[in-house]
Parts: C-alpha cells; sequence; structure tokens
C-alpha cells in the first residue's frame, strides 16, 4: 500500500483495514502523520503533542510513503480498550505494522506508529532509486536523539486511555524497553521481538573495527533491498547506512541492556534462532534481568524482521505469521504469554509455537486476562523469571 500515492477519497478505501476514517480531510492528514484535532476531538493534548511531534520529525523532510507516522483510530467500541505504541526496527518505518495495528484497532485499541529518529527518508533519486538519504539518522555519540525520543512518546503516552502496552522490534525494541525504564511506571505491559541490544558474533565485531578505523563507511543492503523497495507493496526504509549510525543505535541497545533489572511489568520476548542482527545471547542475559516475563525463539529460519516478511522477505513462506499476530494481540489486550512448543537450541529457551490455537485469548473472568502476572507460575518449558 502506497498512501502517499493516493489522493482524495481514494485513500478511504485502502485504508479501511486500518481502522474507520471520515471524510477526506481527516484521511489527508493521516497520509502525512498529522491528526485533524479539530474534526477529532478538540485540541486535545495528545493530538498537541503528537502533531508537535510530527512537525519536528517530517517538516521540510520528504518521505517514503509507508514511513509517515499514523495513529490508527480504535474502531467498533463503546469505549477505547487501550493505547498500544509500536516502535519500527532500525532502517525500517511505521509500515512493519500496519497489519496488526488494523487488527488492535478492530478490538478497540489507538494504536500509535511513530517513525523513529531519522528514518523513512525519500532516497534523493525516488522510491525506485538506490542513492538513500540516511544523514539524518544519529551518528556515533548521539543516540540522546533515541532518549529524547522515548521521552517524547512517553509524554503522548501519558495523555492516552489506558491500559498502555508498549512494543518494538529490533532497534524498536531496544527504544520500547527505554520507554518502560524510563516511563515513571507508565507502561502495563511490554513487547519486545528481536531487541537489539548488541550486534551478533562475528558483525559486531567487524563492524566495530570498521567503525573505528572509519565512521563514515556506509553499509549497503544492495540491489536486492533496493528492488523490493521499489515493488508494490515492498519494504519501505533505508538499504544502506553510515556505520556510526549502527554505532549509535548499538549503544543505545547496550545501555537499556543494562538496566533491564528496572523493568518490572510483565514483559514477553521473542526471538529467532541464530539471528544475524540481533545478539541472541545478549537477549537471553537480558531477559535473565527480568521479573515477570517469558522469552522463546522461533525456529531458525524465521527472519529478523518476523513481523512483517510480506514486505520485508517476500520470498520466504511467512508460516509463523498467523500464530505470531495471534499471540501478540492475546499479550497486548489480555496480557497472556505466548504459547510454547519444545525447546529451543538457544540456551535451552522455549520455542515459540507456530500454531493458531482456537481458543488463545481468554474470556475477561480468567484471572490471566486482567492480571498478567497471574500467569506467572504456569509451567513452560525452560527457565523462566
Amino acid at each position: 500500500m502506497r498512501v502517499a500515492s493516493m489522493t482524495g477519497c481514494s485513500l478511504l478505501v485502502s485504508l479501511t483495514v486500518l481502522g474507520t476514517m471520515a471524510g477526506c480531510k481527516t484521511a489527508a492528514l493521516q497520509s502525512s502523520g498529522l491528526q485533524d484535532a479539530a474534526a477529532d476531538d478538540g485540541v486535545s493534548p495528545t493530538m498537541q503533542l503528537w502533531n508537535a511531534y510530527v512537525h519536528a520529525e517530517t517538516d521540510g523532510k520528504t518521505l517514503q510513503p509507508d514511513c509517515w507516522p499514523k495513529i490508527i483510530k480504535a474502531s467498533g467500541a463503546a469505549a477505547v480498550q487501550g493505547t498500544v505504541f509500536f516502535f519500527h526496527g532500525f532502517t525500517a518505518c511505521p509500515q512493519q505494522y500496519f497489519a496488526i495495528g488494523g487488527l488492535l484497532a478492530n478490538l478497540g485499541w489507538d494504536v500509535y506508529l511513530p517513525l523513529m529518529p531519522g528514518e523513512g527518508r525519500m532516497p534523493f533519486d525516488g522510491i525506485t532509486g538506490s542513492k538513500d538519504n540516511f544523514y539524518d539518522l544519529p551518528g556515533s555519540n548521539d543516540h540522546a536523539r533515541y532518549q529524547q525520543f522515548v521521552d517524547t512518546m512517553n509524554a503522548i503516552a501519558k495523555t492516552t486511555p489506558g491500559p498502555h502496552v508498549i512494543a518494538g522490534l529490533s532497534g524498536g525494541g531496544s527504544l520500547a524497553a527505554g520507554a518502560v525504564i524510563f516511563g515513571n511506571g507508565l507502561w502495563d505491559r511490554a513487547l519486545l521481538y528481536a531487541p537489539y541490544l548488541k550486534n551478533a558474533g562475528l558483525n559486531g565485531l567487524i563492524s566495530s573495527v570498521i567503525e573505528h578505523f572509519d565512521p563514515n563507511y556506509v553499509d549497503n543492503w544492495g540491489p536486492t533491498c533496493v528492488s523490493n523497495r521499489a515493488r508494490p507493496n515492498g519494504r519501505n526504509g533505508l538499504c544502506a547506512v553510515r556505520i556510526d549510525a549502527i554505532r549509535s543505535m548499538t549503544d543505545y541497545g547496550v545501555m537499556v541492556s543494562k538496566r533491564f533489572n528496572q523493568i518490572t511489568v510483565p514483559t514477553q520476548i521473542t526471538g529467532v534462532e541464530n539471528d544475524p542482527t540481533a545478539n541472541d545471547a545478549k537477549i537471553v542475559t537480558a531477559f535473565k534481568n527480568l521479573k515477570t516475563a517469558r522469552l522463546c525463539f522461533f525456529k531458525r529460519g524465521v527472519p529478523h524482521s518476523m513481523i512483517n516478511p510480506a514486505a520485508d522477505a517476500p520470498q520466504l513462506d511467512p508460516y509463523w505469521v498467523p500464530a505470531l499476530q495471534q499471540a501478540s494481540v492475546g499479550f497486548i489486550t489480555q496480557g497472556t504469554w505466548y504459547p510454547t512448543d519444545g525447546v529451543s537450541n538457544q540456551k535451552k529457551q522455549p520455542l515459540c509455537s507456530s500454531a493458531v490455537e482456537a481458543e488463545s485469548i481468554p474470556a475477561a473472568s480468567d484471572p490471566a486476562a486482567s492480571d498478567p502476572t497471574a500467569a506467572a507460575s504456569d509451567p513452560l518449558p525452560g527457565p523462566t523469571n
């Protein structure tokens, strides 16, 4: 879906899955990331803060179509059931959460999809081009911009109806952890997809050496990434970054990993076996510092960007996605832990189940539905915290 390429009321048809929208003016505003406060709910504090953030991040910038910050409003509910913020992965865009965001909106949740600092810029030679604009990304010794982003999102979330759930993938996972750590009790639950706490294995060592000698070195994913971005419904995001930007993202992940013991809310972590991007061993170590949490890994072959393979890895059979979406929705809305099936080769942690369960979300009368900690004593294979 290329939102920015559409005009007028036709935009409404393409965004039906993302929630009900009223009028072409509202649709046009949402395509640019801004919300029509006057048409929505007056000059609410939420909309004032959100629009200020969008202006600060995007004014004067040309963004890729599916990279604009978005709010997907709850639909079909008498009252909003809760609020969830999703932080996308490093070099990716809010696009990663369009599908699951629509599911949650249909269940009565407001869904916030911000754009992380410096991300989503249009290539200098257009969406089908290869000259990436990565110059706005935080560089070395600049990961304070990530903390500023976290603080801004926390300020917005404080004005929204609870319960509040924060989720993030990869670099967005480390920022989501930071949001909880610095949120002063704001968040009720956290969902971390393959959090980027340190580079994986040999890649980490090589990156450190290169960054030391040439911080302007450009890490390029090549023509496959570029052609995927150019295709209809392909992955929006960057295909090349300077290595000092990778260092900045890593530095933030290392910082929050040292503070994981400050996270006291129920936290579900999911990774993938032998992840070439996120350091699985670091994830396991961080998990062991959590007080109320579950960790499971999807089997080897599931990509690091597990949530949206249709855009990120169209060549793969996304067999795990229905189960991942179902488990994510269950945790976000009800606080139920991910189902597991066997033991992973990653430090003997549980394997995330790839089977869709007919009754995965409990009724409201189930204690685990209203109190996520009630499930903490449920037996799961492998160590739990």
